[in-house]
């Protein structure tokens, strides 16, 4: 073939570089074009399952620390209205308050453990003041009065409530990329909240109303305003409702709160009503509020539980996602580092043998074989070494035997000349003889 008939376009600068290196420096460069973008791209994939693991583990403790943290808000919804009873002078709501008071600390106990455990955010210190105000709350409230009961209540469940959209936020989990789970953590941390705490306070406001010897038109109309309030959270609650069946949640016990939020609101439409008919009657006003409240915090904890069921899954996902991608790369990557050893490995001790092979033919021994055992283009090469080894081995066998045939005919030819010459002189000596025999 002529060197140069050789074509190969575009082809050519590449053909060229890789004749200038050895098999081994090429095989070199394959293995880092081909390895290292692929490793780059796993460890950020891995990188990428990591950080989506975190978040959700993030998320997890921060629901763990949340859901003891709605029980101190309820527990201090019942101890605002338990405490402003006594206050009003019921004393037989002492054994509750009591209960409450422990259960209040339990609670609270249970939150700063939750907080402890946590190792994805840290939100012990906002705490601490908060859990000295719950601990101080029986004292404070102890000898004052109705008004500064509801105030210091008031302000303590707005300072939780803030607390828990704080750690819902260092936590994640309201930026959840997921509809269900998001839309679930918005009711268990943003809207049930402020709904148990305008039942709470519609039931007591209305239970201290209902009470009074004589009625107060002004308080009347501060609770019909609060009553249009009522009917707004009960039309969001329908709305959320729907917005959950539509994502496949359901069983969540919102249809209790509906119903017991809508019973409600009609016990305070008729206790407050202004068509000068009111039906006054504090015992089934207060038992309507606390089913509503019953029932929303139920929920409540129903929803906090499927969010942490569908966090809990994804975690296993991810955990398990990430693990196989692990075990899946180092499997690949030993593969291809085992196919690309053996591959150098081959080629290279065939190569040196070809070599081997090809340097004793050029020192003159062509008894040597070329063993190659491959089946690719090396062993091709081998074939046709073998092939030229035979054939000149032939070569080099009939111009020795010739040589032999020529050195034959050389001797022969020789030894009649000798003999030629012998009989000459001998000739010429009988010549000479007879020559002297004349002149005698």
């Amino acid at each position: 073939m002529n060197l140069d008939s050789e074509k190969f376009g575009v082809w050519k600068l590449g053909v060229w570089l890789a004749r200038q290196v050895r098999f081994s420096t090429k095989l070199g460069v394959l293995v880092t074009i081909l390895l290292v973008p692929l490793l780059v791209l796993t460890a950020l994939l891995l990188l990428r399952q990591q950080q989506e693991l975190a978040v959700s583990r993030a998320e997890i403790e921060g629901l763990a620390a949340i859901r003891p943290v709605l029980q101190v808000l309820a527990q201090v919804q019942r101890h605002s209205e338990q405490t402003s009873a006594l206050l009003s002078g019921d004393t037989s709501v002492q054994p509750n308050l009591v209960k409450t008071r422990e259960e209040l600390n339990r609670a609270a106990g249970d939150t700063l453990l939750a907080l402890k455990s946590a190792s994805s955010f840290d939100m012990r210190s906002p705490w601490q003041s908060l859990a000295e105000r719950v601990q101080r709350l029986p004292a404070d409230t102890q000898s004052g009065n109705g008004p500064t009961n509801v105030k210091l209540h008031g302000e303590l469940v707005r300072d939780l409530r803030h607390f828990v959209y704080a750690l819902s936020e260092a936590s994640g989990l309201i930026y959840d990329p997921e509809s269900a789970s998001y839309s679930l953590i918005e009711m268990v941390v943003i809207r049930t909240v402020p709904w148990t705490e305008q039942i709470w306070q519609l039931r007591s406001a209305g239970v201290g109303l209902l009470t009074k010897s004589q009625p107060d038109p002004a308080a009347d109309l501060s609770m019909r305003v609060r009553f249009e309030s009522l009917l707004e959270s009960l039309s969001d609650m329908r709305f959320s409702q729907e917005v959950l069946k539509r994502q496949g949640q359901s069983d969540l016990g919102l249809d209790l709160v509906v119903d017991a939020v809508d019973r409600f609101a009609g016990v305070v439409n008729k206790a407050f009503a202004s068509d000068g008919s009111p039906t006054r009657n504090p015992a089934a006003y207060s038992a309507a509020g606390t089913q509503a409240i019953d029932a929303v915090l139920a929920s409540q904890g129903k929803m906090s539980e499927r969010v942490l069921t569908l966090l809990q899954l994804r975690a296993d996902h991810l955990a398990f996602a990430m693990y196989g991608l692990m075990v899946w790369a180092v499997f690949s990557f030993s593969v291809l580092v085992y196919l690309l050893t053996t591959l150098y490995k081959s080629f290279r001790i065939d190569l040196q043998r070809l070599n081997y092979a090809m340097d004793q033919i050029a020192s003159g021994n062509l008894r040597v074989a070329a063993a190659v055992r491959a089946k690719d283009e090396i062993g091709d090469l081998a074939v046709l070494l073998r092939r030229m080894i035979g054939n000149v081995s032939g070569m080099v066998a009939a111009v020795g035997s010739d040589a032999a045939l020529v050195a034959n005919v050389g001797r022969n030819l020789s030894a009649g000349n000798r003999d030629l010459s012998d009989r000459t002189e001998q000739q010429a000596a009988n010549l000479e003889q007879t020559a002297a025999s004349v002149r005698d």
